[in-house]
């Protein structure tokens, strides 16, 4: 895939965290709940012209939330790496 006049912004769950007691914290933080976001996402990455940094909103709104509102903008793209334990219920 080439890119020309585009951006790619990617967030992860993979890098940095650490373990407590048997828990896994990591660095993307959900303001509502002062805690790690935990919506199943692992991973996302977005592909845009204006650089939008809609990465970080996969973690707070979820990933069927965050595709509706990707399908609304012109010129976006979405991976997503998901926990699909999350998912599976």
């Amino acid at each position: 895939m080439q890119l020309k006049n585009q951006v790619i912004n990617s967030s992860g769950t993979y890098e940095p965290f650490f373990i407590k007691d048997g828990v896994r914290y990591h660095h993307i933080l959900d303001p509502s709940a002062g805690a790690p976001a935990q919506c199943g996402v692992e991973s996302v990455t977005i592909i845009s012209k204006n650089g939008e940094a809609l990465d970080k909103g996969a973690f707070l709104m979820g990933v069927k939330d965050e595709l509706a509102y990707i399908d609304s903008l012109d010129n976006v793209e979405a991976y997503f790496i998901i926990d699909i334990q999350e998912f599976s219920n």
